[in-house]
């Protein structure tokens, strides 16, 4: 009987042992930012890790320039703060050229896709895209200039960096 007693106490020990533990490690994480909404997306320049994009469920696209430790408000990107911003994407050739796919929480059947050709000085709403509920996008590795949407009404693709779209 003592034995399993002295079993128990053990495991006591141990499992208060493994809650601190893990506790006191959980301890070490630090915020970073920035405030302005759920992070739905991130993103960095391939060219620059310390250059990072942030992109959040009230349409704003936050940057950092080095590496997360400040944030910056970028852009509001929508007429609203209705569109969540889901993905980004950064041209590996050309990191001025930058796409955010965004879908609205008050219309989820509505949404654009966002392009800057010059680093994010402006922005355009791509027309093939435009109103189109956009869930999933990626940036083809062998050619920058195809792009594939996913959207609640299909799958998208562009063989021209976003122009034109089948």
């Amino acid at each position: 009987m003592s034995s399993r007693i002295a079993f128990g106490r053990k495991c006591l020990v141990l499992m208060v042992l493994v809650v601190l533990t893990s506790a006191a490690w959980a301890g070490q994480w630090t915020v970073l930012g920035p405030d302005g909404g759920d992070v739905r997306s991130l993103a960095y320049d391939p060219h620059n890790p310390d250059h990072i994009l942030l992109g959040t469920s009230t349409g704003v696209l936050f940057t950092s320039l080095d590496g997360g430790r400040t944030w910056a408000r970028f852009v509001q990107l929508g007429s609203g703060d209705d569109f969540v911003l889901d993905h980004i994407a950064i041209n590996p050739q050309d990191s001025n050229n930058i796409y955010v796919s965004a879908w609205s929480v008050v219309n989820q059947q509505a949404g654009d896709l966002f392009r800057t050709r010059d680093g994010g000085k402006t922005w355009e709403t791509l027309a093939g895209m435009h109103g189109k509920s956009i869930r999933a996008m990626a940036l083809a590795m062998s050619d920058s200039k195809v792009i594939v949407t996913g959207a609640l009404d299909g799958v998208f693709r562009s063989k021209d960096g976003g122009d034109t779209w089948e």
